[in-house]
């Protein structure tokens, strides 16, 4: 019996351990015409990738995948081999436990995870009202793009938001870095010193 019971508690423990791993990954299950097959798709972590961290997987039957560890907060994008010649939109992803569903083309989208749903949000609002045409309606759109990328920024003081404000910044206008520095965005940002280091998988 105390047998029985110590192979059961260490079957439990095992089983504990595993749900406790998964819980730390990042699982993106995505889609693309099949007639991409054969290629590769990619996840950069960003910024700065270097080749020894860029993860990659073969489409086939029009699908593929990557399991990414979620240990911490990161970002990194996915996007199709340029041997493929061919341009469909690169995706930013937040890498949080998870699964994340993905469809690569044209117009790329990605939902199933809190924060990806959040990018999802932004991206679909900036798309549909960054379609003008005249001088003065650009004008509005852009400051549209930055008051909508600001408050985005504000709700995700982490990676997320350091990257944001990392590649969009230098576009803002300066009452509106200046607003984001008072809210100590910047100790979020990607630490630039690293674009040099060789990063170990």
């Amino acid at each position: 019996m105390k047998r029985f019971l110590s192979i059961f508690l260490l079957a439990l423990a095992a089983a504990s351990c595993s749900m406790f791993d998964q819980g730390k990954y990042l699982t993106i299950n995505g889609t693309i015409d099949p007639s991409f097959d054969g290629f590769n798709m990619y996840f950069r972590p960003q910024p700065f990738p270097t080749g020894d961290i860029v993860d990659s997987c073969k489409i086939k039957n029009g699908k593929f995948s990557f399991k990414i560890l979620a240990d911490t907060l990161s970002v990194g994008d996915v996007v199709l081999s340029f041997s493929s010649m061919q341009r469909v939109e690169s995706i930013l992803v937040a890498v949080e436990p998870g699964t994340l569903t993905m469809e690569i083309g044209k117009d790329s989208r990605a939902w199933g995870t809190p924060l990806n749903d959040t990018l999802a949000v932004w991206k679909s609002f900036i798309e549909n009202n960054l379609q003008s045409k005249r001088n003065e309606e650009l004008i509005v759109a852009r400051n549209t793009f930055n008051r909508r990328t600001a408050d985005l920024i504000k709700r995700q003081p982490n990676a997320l938001g350091g990257y944001l404000f990392f590649l969009f910044s230098p576009q803002f206008p300066g009452d509106l870095v200046t607003e984001l520095d008072s809210l100590k965005i910047y100790q979020y940002m990607p630490d630039v010193t690293k674009r040099r280091i060789k990063y170990k998988k």
